[in-house]
């Protein structure tokens, strides 16, 4: 083979593989990027003299034509803008033009709380937040991408 041909060759070549794994990458973020978190429902499960009980039901709906795995949300639990607690779900698998959703409890400890808030718990009308972040693997694996997230759910 011709030297400048097998040069040719080879340029094509990589060519093809960097384009390809732009469109991989590209494809891949764009995928958690249009993800979103939706705080679906909340039900108050138990309320004690010390502490309450809530049910929270998370989805994560993927948009996009491209399967997301390995995702992995994070987040903080507000409720009645005061920091309650944190929660995470690991290594999620969402499917092209899905949705996942999972369920979760989140023990609310009064000590910890303003009596604006216990107040709001007891009579039953309160808006509990997530703020956290969506990660998932990119590039076949090669790195992470991250995007924020904020919903709410106003319980009454």
């Amino acid at each position: 083979m011709h030297p400048r041909i097998a040069m040719v060759a080879v340029a094509a070549a990589a060519a093809v593989v960097i384009a390809g794994s732009g469109y991989t990458y590209y494809a891949d973020v764009s995928a958690i990027r249009d993800s979103q978190v939706q705080l679906e429902n909340v039900r108050l499960t138990s309320l004690r003299l010390t502490q309450a009980t809530l049910a929270l039901q998370v989805t994560v709906d993927n948009p996009s034509g491209r399967d997301i795995s390995d995702l992995t949300v994070s987040f903080d639990i507000l409720l009645a803008d005061a920091f309650v607690g944190n929660g995470s779900f690991p290594a999620l698998s969402v499917p092209a033009h899905g949705q996942r959703t999972r369920d979760l409890n989140a023990t609310v400890y009064f000590a910890q709380l303003s009596s604006a808030v216990i107040s709001a718990l007891q009579q039953g009308r309160f808006v509990v937040v997530l703020r956290g972040t969506v990660e998932g693997r990119v590039l076949l694996g090669l790195t992470t991408f991250s995007q924020s997230f904020s919903t709410s759910y106003v319980f009454s």
